[in-house]
């Protein structure tokens, strides 16, 4: 099974590209990705045939997820999915969420598990190796929609789940440390 695409649409293209360049180095080739931004002439706005064009190239049949920065970004993103038409538009979702944070969470479980497949040797060695990301193609394809969802049904909840995320990422770094600097110390003193 495919990885949900993602499509970034921002009024300002350095913004869009910036954040497409941000997911590439968290999760690689894995999702299938496309960004767009600016009005064609070189302003600030979005563009209707740049926003096909980028669900086209980002195209998953386990869907595209659209992140969008402003109400216009997002009229246009609707208009796009519009002009797609079936069978297609029902695969696509427009998400009015903070850009980047939007789309880091829609990738974390993806970028977890990358993150853990790489420290895992270091903070335990002997343990069990971990599943491989490529096991979990899937993760991407019911977390992104189940959180975006949650996100607009709930405003509050997407600053909440990036404290979570922040809050997380503070605490396990925490306990790497403990984990190192135990295996510092000495087992036992006579």
């Amino acid at each position: 099974m495919s990885n949900v695409g993602i499509v970034i649409v921002s009024h300002s293209p350095l913004v869009a590209e910036g954040t497409a360049d941000m997911v590439r180095q968290m999760v690689g080739d894995e999702v299938p990705l496309a960004w767009c931004g600016g009005n064609g002439h070189g302003g600030l706005g979005t563009n209707v045939e740049a926003i096909m064009g980028a669900i086209d190239k980002a195209w998953s049949e386990a869907g595209v997820a659209i992140l969008v920065d402003l109400g216009g970004a997002e009229t246009n993103s609707e208009m796009a999915v519009e002009m797609i038409g079936e069978p297609r538009a029902h695969k696509i979702i427009v998400c009015n969420a903070p850009i980047v944070e939007g789309t880091v969470m829609a990738l974390w479980p993806l970028a977890a598990w990358t993150v853990a497949d790489l420290v895992q040797p270091v903070v335990a060695p002997h343990a069990a190796p971990l599943p491989s990301t490529t096991g979990l193609a899937w993760t991407p394809a019911l977390v992104a929609p189940l959180l975006l969802a949650a996100v607009l049904a709930f405003p509050l909840l997407g600053p909440f789940l990036h404290i979570l995320l922040v809050a997380g990422v503070e605490v396990v770094r925490r306990l790497i440390a403990r984990i190192i600097a135990g295996a510092r110390e000495p087992e036992a003193i006579v």
